[in-house]
């Protein structure tokens, strides 16, 4: 997985042209992110981790940068999308949308952007309301029914409170549910991505076992991803 800083240009000449398009509008919005939240004093960490004024400490913010640079989403996922206008993706734990808001700076079509979260208050308070589909529901109980199948589907800081102090039971319970639920709306090819984990190796084989039907990996940035198995018989 690419990190924006480290990227190098080295496909085709068109897709030269729109990685350098995708870096300079990340970075823009960067820039336009620590600005604008500055001015409403928002606390914040490197410019990448923020806290709204009178905001409950558990609940932090993160900019599109930081998923960036953790793998959450990747240069060549947004060429995915922007080259080929059929592919989806949703980002569940959207909070203010501020990685939807750099999709669609970047070229990914509003139509293309799916959001969820349990309270959609936030996200109604922004300029993407109208603009792109939201659904709202807990992660943790019965999904609803969708309508659309995903390319990928992003939970990019969406569990904290599966923090160092929970218990490791609780953890793969929910993050099997969560699997379970988000696959179902997963196309064949697609990618569920899942950031700020905190697990060992045995809780991802446990997690493995519960979910056959995917293949599940974990990275040393945290970072979860499953996929489909192939199940075809040869």
């Amino acid at each position: 997985m690419s990190r924006p800083d480290d990227f190098q240009a080295d496909k085709a000449p068109y897709t030269q042209e729109l990685q350098r398009h995708i870096l300079t509008q990340l970075k823009n919005y960067q820039s336009n992110l620590v600005t604008k939240l500055a001015q409403l004093d928002w606390t914040s960490h490197l410019g990448l981790i923020f806290i709204p004024k009178g905001g409950d400490d558990r609940y932090a913010y993160f900019s599109p940068l930081y998923h960036f640079m953790r793998g959450v989403m990747t240069i060549e996922d947004i060429i995915e999308l922007v080259e080929h206008k059929e592919k989806k993706a949703m980002v569940v734990g959207t909070g203010y949308g501020f990685l939807e808001e750099v999709l669609i700076e970047t070229g990914v079509q509003p139509n293309q952007i799916h959001s969820a979260d349990i309270d959609l208050t936030r996200f109604t308070e922004t300029e993407l309301k109208g603009k792109i589909t939201s659904h709202q529901f807990n992660m943790y109980e019965e999904w609803p029914h969708l309508e659309e199948t995903f390319d990928f589907i992003l939970f990019p800081e969406a569990f904290p409170e599966l923090n160092q102090g929970t218990d490791s039971n609780e953890i793969i319970q929910k993050l099997t549910h969560v699997l379970h639920s988000s696959s179902r709306a997963l196309k064949e090819t697609g990618i569920i991505r899942m950031s700020s984990l905190y697990m060992t190796q045995e809780m991802v084989e446990e997690i493995q076992k519960l979910c056959p039907n995917l293949v599940i990996t974990f990275d040393d940035k945290n970072v979860l991803t499953a996929q489909h198995r192939n199940l075809q018989v040869t």
